[in-house]
């Protein structure tokens, strides 16, 4: 399964260069892409993203709305999208950035996925949140390995239900 282009969402700039380096160390085409950056290094590494210099670009809710790249066949939030109060306490799952994080994938009538990871209990709690929000029950598939998130890929596709 080879997939064109990759977004992975975290909840953080720390974790997002954390995951970066891990990646490069693994010889991955990552790069990084936060708020506090200057326009023009912004620029320059979504030029690099949408040309395919580089496959995969870890962000922050940054880059949920408003970017079209057409390539773009997998979102991964490797962290479950977040409500921070003003405190800056943890309110919940947040569906809406959940809703644009994984509208970056099969943008155009192009085959996509969305995949969000669970390693801690928490985060299956603020999922679940997300999940009753939509009413999406039905269309969230747990995946066994790595064999069946590709027969899966290979459903999407092909335009079969998974």
């Amino acid at each position: 399964m080879a997939l064109t282009q990759c977004i992975i969402f975290v909840n953080t700039r720390d974790f997002a260069e954390k995951l970066l380096r891990l990646l490069n160390k693994e010889n991955f085409s990552a790069v990084l892409m936060f708020g506090k950056m200057d326009p023009e290094e912004r620029d320059e590494i979504m030029n690099r993203f949408r040309k395919g210099e580089a496959k995969t670009i870890i962000t922050t809710n940054m880059l949920a709305r408003g970017i079209d790249v057409p390539e773009v066949e997998l979102v991964i939030n490797f962290d479950v999208p977040i409500l921070i109060g003003s405190n800056r306490s943890v309110l919940g799952g947040d569906p809406e950035s959940y809703l644009h994080r994984i509208g970056r994938a099969g943008r155009f009538g192009t085959p996509g996925i969305a995949l969000t990871l669970l390693d801690r209990e928490q985060d299956k709690i603020y999922f679940e949140e997300i999940i009753e929000h939509f009413d999406m029950t039905k269309k969230v598939t747990e995946l066994k390995d790595e064999e069946h998130l590709a027969d899966v890929y290979k459903s999407i596709i092909s335009g079969d239900d998974i």
